[in-house]
């Protein structure tokens, strides 16, 4: 089985009530609504055998409904899709809308976890993501 990596830093943006707000809770605070997306997608390779490529991407919880923005190409030609939360729980869930162009894709869950955060739209940019695999990684900018 072959095993492609998808990388994905994504962009979650927070509600800084200060500009003196501590980097490390605002992580804490928004971390959790951070997901880690695993796909899988058939290819015919060559010798027309089929295989099986894994992927590896992030996104970040918008909605109570179950929705998840991601980038358009973590999910475009997955077969099946497996979100994994903070705290390790896993749920599969489907493609609603893409948009190739833009990279954005809304994607949304079979079922809504027993726990979980959803990040809030504002004014400070945190990068949270899973960049190459390193999941829940950290990043600043202003």
């Amino acid at each position: 089985m072959e095993r492609k990596l998808i990388t994905l830093t994504f962009l979650v943006a927070i509600i800084a009530t200060s500009h003196a707000q501590n980097i490390a809770s605002l992580y804490k605070k928004v971390n959790p609504a951070v997901v880690t997306i695993l796909t899988e997608s058939k290819t015919l390779k060559k010798n027309h055998q089929v295989a099986t490529d894994e992927g590896l991407g992030s996104g970040v919880l918008i909605s109570e409904k179950g929705e998840i923005l991601t980038a358009s190409h973590v999910v475009n030609d997955a077969e099946k899709i497996t979100v994994r939360f903070f705290n390790g729980e896993e749920i599969l869930a489907k493609t609603v809308r893409s948009a190739p162009m833009a990279d954005l894709a809304l994607i949304k869950l079979s079922w809504m976890p027993k726990e979980y955060t959803i990040a809030k739209i504002g004014e400070k940019i945190i990068v949270v993501g899973a960049p190459y695999g390193l999941e829940h990684s950290l990043s600043v900018g202003h």
